[in-house]
């Protein structure tokens, strides 16, 4: 066993070179013990514990504890190496690793003038930020929306760097898109890994949505995001898709797609 789902069964839904989330479907016993916000189905078994009662945070989470083993989640960035993360998973946040790569991007003869230490200073106002952390989101259709730049560009600390370097004469934004490709990881989190807060907060934000789901019969869009410090192995890496359209926030809300002139 690893974590609440069967090894034999992760493995084969891990599709290390599927593109899109059909190419690597998760079988029928895994997905039926993962809340999925997005899937009507698995908000059904919510709707018959509740019978008739109010929806409240309470009952919500005694619900969600006992129905599921974890929830699906998806994590944008935008890796050089894919399969990395289907060995490795998601690992929590390394500044020292992070600085170290923007010396390796920015410190180039293209880039005259930007030497380690101009980086290590920039790094040093930044500090430690969002070291040992993990964030993913509860819906991909509000992380495609409102943090592109996450996919469009990489990680946050590599934007501060890229930003504080940059002049009139020299766009270091931009030269991040050379590296990786826009990439959406779909990640099952066990409860184990939650933290409590985030639990109750998950509890609270599906309790406000089920009279409207029961409704509609369809869920909107959800900002929910969760962050956790544990790393989440690769066996819990489900599939991935490379978004095809992306809104560019930090050029003028322009549409961005992978593999244009300005990725070269």
């Amino acid at each position: 066993m690893i974590g609440f789902i069967r090894a034999e069964d992760l493995d084969r839904c891990r599709g290390a070179k599927a593109v899109g989330y059909g190419a690597a479907k998760v079988p029928t016993g895994v997905e039926s013990k993962l809340f999925d916000w997005k899937n009507t189905a698995s908000w059904e078994p919510l709707f018959g514990a509740l019978a008739g009662q109010r929806a409240s945070r309470v009952r919500l989470a005694h619900a969600l504890a006992t129905i599921f083993e974890g929830v699906v989640a998806y994590h944008g960035c935008r890796p050089e190496k894919i399969e990395s993360y289907y060995r490795d998973g998601l690992r929590p946040s390394s500044s020292d690793a992070l600085d170290a790569r923007a010396k390796e991007i920015f410190c180039s003869d293209a880039l005259a003038g930007v030497t380690p230490d101009a980086i290590g200073a920039i790094t040093a106002k930044l500090g430690k930020r969002d070291q040992g952390r993990i964030y993913a989101c509860l819906d991909d259709r509000h992380m495609s929306a409102y943090a592109a730049n996450y996919m469009i560009y990489g990680s946050e600390r590599l934007q501060c760097v890229a930003a504080a370097l940059s002049t009139s004469s020299r766009d270091c934004i931009a030269l991040l898109k050379r590296y990786g490709k826009p990439t959406i990881f779909r990640v099952a989190l066990p409860w184990e890994i939650i933290t409590e807060s985030d639990f109750e907060a998950l509890a609270r934000q599906v309790s406000s949505h089920v009279s409207i789901v029961r409704k509609s019969r369809s869920v909107p869009e959800s900002w929910f995001s969760f962050e956790f410090a544990i790393a989440l192995p690769g066996k819990f890496v489900l599939s991935h898709e490379h978004p095809q359209i992306l809104i560019d926030a930090h050029d003028g809300m322009k549409p961005y797609s992978y593999g244009a002139v300005a990725d070269a």
